[in-house]
């Protein structure tokens, strides 16, 4: 049944929906993967750069469906730009002829197959490098053999996958159900050889673009995204935990390029869009604001995952410029939104504006303690995802949720450590009063890997008051004070994806990671 799913997804997928599983399939035949389009204009034919294993430079054309000899000669100008322009890569030497490969989801049809074995004659005779091809039934066989040593075998999950597989793609990413799909295709409470978690990783991210596959038709780049950012969080959990990063950096890597290929086309779509309006929904007023928080949110984050990983164009004047549009319409609606304001308070910061950068943290706090203090019911818990915050706001919540949330939060410690560390002693001391009402309640997972996953099976739930009386001088000391054993390893790897997986898990948001989150951003 899942073969024939994945005969599905191969037959109906775009270059874009199998470009990732393809370099997966490379990498595990020894490629290294050094450049993936974003299918521009300036690409020359060449969709991915590859080094292979003998050293050889290889560049692979993706395309989708049968060719006929009509539409063969429609691409052959691309085909001809693949075989004969020079890879222009600094991690390419010009000088080594390179590979060309034609790949496609279909068959070439007879006259094509004829004509390609002609010209590569030609070519031979000429000492220029030939075409290669690969087709579907060789790319479906490649998926399934892949797989196929670690695909479920029980019905009931089986059943599972297909359910995620044909989940209606305009909805938001069902986390918890995405979670249990990586423990069943990865299950981290066991011991496995590295050959194992190579492949075990690969099949993460082949599985992923399976059933993300839904998302990426409809262009529902949100949840697109946040598929992505889990599949990565969860790679980087198993890497945390077998001391496994070297073995599967590949797989992370790849699961990274499609989380930004996805947040980069949420900017764009965003950015371009008149406004934030969809459809003719009753609720669509009430749902406004929380659209026009998360997007402002993501927005703000994806810049500053581009700043921090080293790329120099991190900063876009577009963003500041729907910050302004939005400004009055976004709001903290749970505490599962504060990593919405934080990213926008970071880039704001980033981006010389520091001014409004510390209005918008202060904004955070000010709400959280008129939510508890003065409204006395406080803000609903970063457990709660966003989708059931708003069904909840506007009464379509399934179940309604009755649990109490006043005087207690578990974003306030952190973002008092923010305020230390900018020295904005006189607000919190006109503050400090009414904090202190307010408990602070901190998860620590017991495994450091656990801080990666969506669900911590092991860990405490700490609960404090601050100080009635507090040194300023010892806050200050403890905000830029960051304790080495708390810090995973993978945080330090990839400090650049740590400010979109508290996107997706707000929960696991720590006043250490905030410490160590806000050096990195500086310093990009």
């Amino acid at each position: 049944m899942i073969e024939r799913a994945i005969e599905n997804w191969l037959n109906n997928s775009d270059e874009r929906g199998y470009q990732i599983p393809f370099c997966q399939l490379l990498s595990l035949r020894g490629y290294k993967i050094i450049h993936i389009s974003t299918h521009g204009p300036f690409e020359q034919g060449k969709d991915i750069i590859a080094i292979a294993p003998d050293g050889i430079p290889c560049a692979f054309q993706l395309k989708t469906g049968d060719i006929s000899l009509d539409r063969w000669r429609k691409i052959r100008p691309e085909i001809e730009e693949l075989l004969d322009i020079p890879i222009a890569h600094p991690s390419v030497d010009k000088s080594i002829p390179h590979k060309s490969f034609l790949v496609t989801t279909g068959n070439l049809s007879d006259p094509v197959r004829r004509e390609i074995d002609d010209r590569n004659e030609q070519r031979k005779r000429k000492n220029k490098t030939i075409l290669e091809t690969v087709v579907g039934g060789q790319l479906l066989q490649d998926f399934i053999s892949t797989n196929e040593k670690f695909l479920p075998q029980d019905i009931s999950d089986i059943q599972f996958f297909l359910d995620l597989y044909t989940y209606d793609g305009t909805n938001p990413l069902p986390k918890e159900k995405f979670a249990k799909l990586f423990s069943l295709i990865f299950p981290l409470n066991k011991e496995e050889n590295k050959k194992n978690i190579i492949r075990l990783a690969a099949n993460n991210v082949i599985f992923s673009a399976y059933v993300l596959s839904p998302y990426e038709k409809s262009k529902n780049y949100w949840s697109l995204g946040d598929g992505w950012i889990m599949t990565t969080a969860y790679l980087i959990a198993a890497a945390e935990k077998h001391n496994s990063y070297k073995e599967i950096a590949s797989s992370i890597d790849l699961s990274l390029k499609a989380t930004e290929a996805a947040l980069s086309n949420l900017q764009k779509e965003a950015i371009e869009s008149p406004d934030l309006i969809q459809g003719g929904s009753l609720f669509e007023g009430m749902i406004f604001p929380f659209r026009a928080t998360i997007l402002m949110g993501y927005l703000a984050a994806y810049r500053l995952f581009i700043l921090v990983k080293g790329d120099e164009d991190g900063c876009d004047d577009r963003v500041i410029d729907f910050y302004k549009r939005y400004e009055k319409d976004i709001k903290l609606f749970s505490e599962g939104a504060v990593p919405f304001f934080l990213s926008l308070f970071w880039y704001l910061k980033k981006t010389g504006k520091d001014e409004e950068a510390h209005s918008i943290l202060l904004r955070v706090i000010n709400s959280i303690i008129h939510a508890n203090r003065d409204q006395k019911v406080g803000l609903i818990s970063p457990y709660y995802e966003v989708e059931t915050v708003i069904r909840n706001y506007i009464g379509l919540v399934d179940k309604p949720i009755y649990e109490t949330f006043v005087d207690n939060s578990y974003s306030l410690g952190f973002l008092i450590t923010l305020v230390a560390r900018y020295g904005l002693r006189d607000f919190l001391a006109s503050k400090w009063r009414p904090i202190t009402h307010i408990q602070l309640s901190e998860f620590t997972p017991k495994y450091l890997w656990e801080t990666f996953l969506y669900r911590a099976e092991h860990g405490k739930l700490e609960t404090k008051f601050p100080n009635q009386t507090q040194s300023w001088s010892r806050l200050v000391e403890e905000a830029n004070k960051i304790d080495e054993k708390e810090m995973p390893k993978g945080l330090k790897e990839y400090p650049q994806f740590i400010v979109l997986l508290w996107l997706v898990f707000p929960h696991r948001m720590r006043p250490c990671f905030v410490k160590f989150l806000d050096e990195e951003i500086d310093k990009a």
